[in-house]
């Protein structure tokens, strides 16, 4: 019986109090079809033409070909407002086939599509023969063959899904004739519907065990090469370098200016004039050669040390240079390393948030079957939420790699951004 239908007069007026009952439902498929649609726009023109820009790899290639596939399920899921604005009273059958049956073919395909994705994550991380990746020809291969799985389990909207009719009771001895879309009863028909709800389930298990396995694989291997990479502190090592190249330096030094200090002295026994004009020749410039006319023995061993300075200074850039590229190699590594831990860390979580969106839906379809005796739960808002629960995965994604990426969300707000000084000038 409806709540609060004594003065109801007609199943339109029934209809009505159906709508206002499920208003909170109404409202949040609204603001599921809007989110989805803008998140998914943005992840496509991001990835599809940003990104693709710096590193054209099969992940963001996969990861664009499945925000147009939420983009689209996000826009159709605007049908179940029809659906539920003639909640009682929906009278059109091919209407209600399509609408399911698009439904059904675009929240399949985005849950198949994360398949691929996680697992060309896995061989790129985990294998380094390029020969056993995941080409962007190999990835629109298992990209049709999904799709055309996702037609196949969808088809089974046409033969099971029609108009139920059923009596709408408004008050005591007084009912009326509603029709509502829904799976049939018919009884050749209901183990139709059992055998198909169990293939979703496979399918959902099927895909989130794969992931698990994967991200696990993952999660493992990075960790191991992360903890080789931080087994080497680039400062302390570099320093220590440094510290032990400068001694060298120092010693170096002093032997040269022993030499220095050697020579001019037997020079001074020569020339005792020439030992103030000799020491101030090696200190002050090196590279400079004598332009005054001393003595011969003076001359060559001021150029002997000059020599010996240029030969010091020429080693140390030479492994200064060596150190810089190894410092420089190893916090590429650790950046490296980040960014994958980052983009599995975000991946994981699209697969865990998968798993939470669909156990409402499956718990509805699989215990309280709603299908079945549609008139008995049409006008409980709680359950028709939890039934249409599956609509945030093809939602929430974008909103997930926002969250982890930092790139995306500083381009999101830049684009809004010059849309907001668009509008403001005109």
């Amino acid at each position: 019986m409806i709540p609060d239908a004594k003065n109801v007069t007609s199943i339109e007026e029934a209809n009505a109090l159906s709508v206002r009952t499920n208003a909170i439902v109404i409202a949040y498929v609204g603001l599921v079809v809007l989110l989805g649609v803008l998140g998914n726009t943005m992840v496509f023109i991001y990835h599809g033409f940003v990104e693709a820009k710096k590193k054209k790899t099969v992940t963001t290639f996969l990861i664009t070909i499945l925000a147009v596939n939420d983009s689209m399920a996000s826009a159709v899921l605007s049908s179940h407002i029809i659906i539920l604005r003639y909640l009682i009273n929906f009278q059109s059958k091919l209407g209600c086939q399509m609408a399911n049956g698009v439904i059904h073919f675009f929240v399949t395909n985005s849950l198949l599509i994360l398949n691929p994705i996680g697992i060309d994550r896995c061989l790129r991380v985990c294998i380094h023969n390029p020969r056993y990746h995941l080409t962007k020809r190999k990835a629109i291969v298992v990209l049709c063959v999904l799709g055309i799985y996702s037609i196949g389990v969808s088809l089974r909207h046409v033969g099971i899904t029609g108009i139920l009719a059923f009596e709408v009771e408004v008050a005591a001895n007084q009912t009326f004739t509603g029709h509502v879309c829904s799976f049939l009863r018919d009884q050749h028909i209901l183990p139709i519907v059992e055998v198909f709800n169990l293939v979703d389930m496979i399918n959902f298990a099927t895909t989130n065990i794969v992931l698990i396995i994967v991200y696990s694989i993952m999660a493992k291997k990075v960790g191991i090469v992360a903890r080789k990479v931080n087994a080497y502190p680039v400062e302390a090592q570099s320093s220590r370098k440094m510290g032990t190249r400068t001694t060298q330096i120092s010693m170096t030094a002093e032997a040269s200016n022993d030499n220095s200090n050697s020579n001019t002295q037997t020079n001074a026994k020569r020339n005792p004039k020439d030992i103030i004009y000799v020491v101030t020749n090696i200190n002050c410039d090196a590279n400079t050669n004598s332009r005054n006319n001393t003595s011969d023995n003076t001359t060559n061993d001021a150029n002997k040390n000059t020599n010996n300075t240029v030969n010091v200074t020429t080693t140390t850039i030479k492994s200064s240079d060596t150190d810089t590229a190894t410092e420089t190699s190893t916090r590429k590594s650790r950046r490296h390393d980040n960014c994958e831990r980052k983009i599995n860390v975000m991946l994981g979580t699209v697969t865990l948030a998968s798993i939470l969106i669909f156990m409402p839906y499956f718990y509805v379809v699989m215990f309280i079957r709603p299908e079945v005796t549609p008139g008995k739960f049409t006008y409980k808002p709680f359950v028709q939420l939890a039934w249409r629960s599956f609509m945030l995965n093809s939602t929430i994604n974008p909103y997930i790699i926002g969250l982890f990426n930092s790139q995306f969300r500083k381009f999101v707000i830049n684009l809004m951004c010059r849309c907001k000084l668009r509008s403001g000038s005109n």
